[in-house]
């Protein structure tokens, strides 16, 4: 699935790696040259650091502009290696409203989830008002797609079209067992 909520279940197929895990990491400068050499990239705000082979994602900010003509638009291209592609992907479908949602839900199972990655977690009340304050992060949770990441914190698979609350009523009925929102499809994941 892509990022548009078109393709495989909307999202919801395993997450498309390449023999290479880093080839979307490796090769973001080729990306962001050809970009550049079609005039879509029209000024460059923050370059990403040379790749040397960092495990990482790596980050571009910059001006684009579709044809000569047209307004000029902020743009950010990320490039994450496969092994995080299926937070990454739920991260940037859903808004800040959706996303909170699902750190609330992580930080139930004793996880910390960010678009790089799922990971245990260990959090002490801390200060003279006992905030509860995350002090160490451990193991890496593999997640090979999303409905693992859904799976995982027992709610129902949610279609990227549903995870724009500020624009959706029903985006807060995420729950256990499946949700209004989990789509009705079969679950190729087993």
């Amino acid at each position: 699935g892509d990022a548009t909520g078109e393709g495989e279940e909307e999202g919801g197929g395993d997450v498309p790696t390449s023999p290479d895990d880093l080839a979307a990491v490796r090769h973001m400068d080729a990306v962001l040259d050809e970009l550049r050499r079609r005039n879509f990239l029209t000024d460059d705000l923050l370059l990403p650091s040379p790749y040397r082979g960092q495990t990482g994602p790596r980050t571009y900010m910059g001006v684009c502009r579709l044809r000569s003509g047209t307004p000029h638009r902020r743009i950010d291209v990320k490039a994450y290696p496969g092994c995080q592609a299926a937070t990454a992907l739920v991260y940037f479908t859903g808004d800040a409203w959706f996303n909170r949602s699902l750190r609330a839900c992580a930080k139930r199972a004793g996880l910390t989830l960010t678009d790089t990655g799922l990971a245990r977690c260990e959090r002490r009340r801390v200060g003279a008002q006992k905030k509860v304050t995350k002090v160490a992060v451990r193991d890496s949770v593999k997640v090979r797609n999303e409905r693992d990441l859904f799976r995982l914190f027992g709610i129902g698979y949610v279609p990227p079209r549903y995870r724009i609350c500020a624009e959706n009523d029903n985006c807060g009925s995420i729950d256990k067992g499946g949700g209004a929102h989990s789509d009705s499809g079969t679950d190729s994941d087993g």
